[in-house]
């Protein structure tokens, strides 16, 4: 039995890598594949652009929005439960939502219901997977997730492209819901942290000892069995009264000083400000080509090389973002600079080889767009958990889905094109880039002041040193002197 655990203990992040793939993969690849469901919807329904838009805008922003609330569950479940909990009524929601036939009945069981139950499933996986790696491969741990949900978007793609024509939307999200349960629900009972792996292996050891033990003096083994429970049970009543207040009042702080400090608001700004920049290429992007009156199969192509670039970009970041020269932060600036010149460029020269060029930088950009902000709160917010950065991140990412979807749609709307949507998403780059860089600054002049701070304080204490030491030679002269005389 011990032995079964210490394997489990050296294999078990191998395990928990491979069923988060999958679990990413089947809960986050239908709202990727939203935007093939846009015109279908809309022309159904008889929405118009804002409303199919805010769909997909909604079910994006919840999957990250309901962060905090998904803390509060895995308080009580723990992050297994939550995730086989989340799985279920995630895939529920879809099926309910094929059979709504109005505009609010999508949006509360696709938008809002499979949002919030998804980043239940994707919160708990996180945590669990960042907890299996260490701080500095936090980067890998994240994007073993999101190359899963790459690789299920391009391959569910290609099935709703079949779909759509065949059975409608009301198909596809059936379809997508038996996919969900069967891929999320069993890989979510693997969910275990490395915590909860080593306290499982602990106890083992402790039930072997004893055995053991009792094997040799079973009399003896049961008295000191029995003494040592009753030590262990008032050791922790009596630590669990004198730090309940304690932790309870320290996580609260933690908390409040995270969403009222300067660093952490301009890391929510900013990630926000990107997010809502990014939006347009998750929800609107089949829109925008087909405003361009591209064939089908300019279509399919276009999209294809955007989601096989994005599965090769995170692949990328999972093998060489701890051998890069670059810190995560510094690669999200580069790659928000760039998104402004690619940006202007799809929308100002809308030929086809200018189109699929972008659309590989595009596919790139919403890979590393959701990985890299993980990784670069880790790093910028000290002073905080992995959980609390983890959360700021998510909250970000939904606030930008969520209002993402309104330029693009109201513009189109009024104009028929999405040209200006696209110059006010270069601007927002910019300045996303630009609040990081400013962030970046203020990291670095932080520990210019604690190295000169540390500094001051070693030469205060050589000083109060030497002065100690020049007093004890001072008096111990004078009272050799008395012997003297």
């Amino acid at each position: 039995m011990t032995t079964t655990l210490y394997l489990m203990k050296v294999r078990w992040s191998w395990i928990v890598s491979i069923a988060a793939f999958l679990i990413s993969g089947g809960v986050l690849s239908p709202m990727n594949c939203y935007t093939w469901l846009f015109t279908s919807l809309q022309s159904e329904i008889n929405a118009t652009a804002v409303q199919s838009g805010w769909i997909g805008s909604t079910v994006l922003s919840t999957n990250f929005l309901a962060g905090p609330l998904a803390v509060i569950v895995e308080s009580y479940l723990g992050y297994r439960l939550t995730t086989i909990l989340g799985s279920i009524l995630a895939s529920s929601f879809m099926l309910l939502a094929s059979y709504m036939n109005s505009y609010g009945g999508l949006l509360l069981f696709y938008g809002v219901g499979y949002g919030i139950t998804s980043c239940f499933v994707m919160h708990a996986t996180l945590c669990v997977l960042m907890k299996h790696f260490s701080k500095s491969n936090r980067s890998k741990a994240s994007a073993v997730v999101y190359v899963g949900a790459s690789v299920g978007t391009s391959l569910l793609a290609m099935l709703y492209e079949k779909l759509i024509p065949l059975g409608g939307w009301r198909l596809t999200l059936r379809v997508s819901s038996v996919i969900v349960f069967l891929l999320a629900v069993p890989n979510s009972c693997v969910m275990y942290s490395k915590e909860e792996i080593e306290r499982k292996q602990s106890v083992s050891l402790k039930v072997d000892e004893t055995l053991h033990m009792e094997m040799k003096n079973r009399d003896r083994i049961e008295k000191s069995v029995v003494s040592s429970i009753s030590d262990k049970i008032d050791t922790k009543h009596g630590d669990s009264a004198l730090h309940a207040c304690e932790d309870e009042t320290r996580g609260t702080n933690t908390w409040l000083r995270l969403f009222t400090s300067l660093n952490p608001l301009l890391l929510l700004i900013a990630l926000f400000l990107l997010g809502i920049a990014w939006t347009a290429y998750w929800v609107n992007i089949i829109s925008y080509f087909e405003s361009l009156l591209m064939n089908e199969s300019a279509i399919l192509l276009n999209a294809t090389v955007a989601n096989v670039s994005e599965v090769l970009g995170r692949m990328f970041l999972l093998l060489f973002v701890g051998k890069l020269p670059l810190r995560e932060v510094n690669l999200l600036i580069l790659m928000s600079l760039f998104s402004t010149v690619v940006t202007l460029a799809f929308v100002l020269t809308p030929t086809e080889p200018v189109i699929l060029c972008c659309c590989v930088f595009i596919g790139i950009g919403r890979g590393w767009s959701i990985i890299l902000p993980y990784a670069a709160a880790t790093d910028l917010l000290k002073g905080h958990t992995m959980d609390q950065a983890v959360t700021l991140v998510m909250i970000a990412h939904g606030l930008g889905f969520l209002f993402g979807t309104l330029p693009p749609g109201l513009i189109y709307d009024a104009t028929n094109s999405y040209a200006y949507a696209f110059i006010i998403n270069s601007i927002l780059y910019m300045i996303g880039a630009a609040l990081l860089v400013l962030l970046q600054v203020r990291r670095r002049c932080s520990k210019v002041k604690n190295i000169q701070r540390r500094r001051r304080r070693r030469r205060q204490s050589e000083t109060e040193n030497k002065i100690r030491k020049t007093g004890s030679d001072w008096s111990g002269s004078i009272n050799h002197g008395y012997d003297n005389r």
